[in-house]
């Protein structure tokens, strides 16, 4: 018998940068796009999914990723594995995303580990 996965969204506004300096990000990828890359993952509560605004800069040791928002976002454990969890971030980038994209995760993540060794 073969298993499936439902994946529902909710869309609602990010809370402005201002009351949301900072964040949390579990369960994490990186995504190019034509015109630049986003983070997306998992918030602290497990299953609401975010996408961010394109990467302005990232500290690879410190493992914090700021965005054009000016939202600074720190990552927790490594990026997503697990089926659900790239299911999720998969339905967010197709929701939410700018045409073709390209899963840079990898090549981010190894130089993370590297900064750190």
């Amino acid at each position: 018998m073969a298993h499936g996965y439902v994946v529902l969204t909710n869309h609602r506004p990010t809370p402005p940068t201002a009351e949301q300096p900072r964040m949390s990000l579990y369960d994490w990828r990186i995504v190019q796009f034509d015109d630049g890359r986003v983070l997306v993952g998992v918030l602290e509560n497990g299953f609401t999914c975010r996408m961010t605004t394109e990467i302005t800069s990232i500290d690879l040791p410190g493992r914090e990723i700021r965005t054009w928002s000016g939202r600074l976002y720190e990552l927790r454990g490594r990026p997503a594995s697990e089926p659900d969890r790239l299911m999720m971030i998969a339905a967010q980038v197709a929701t939410f995303g700018r045409g073709e994209s390209q899963d840079v995760t990898e090549e981010i993540w190894t130089a993370m580990c590297r900064a750190t060794a």
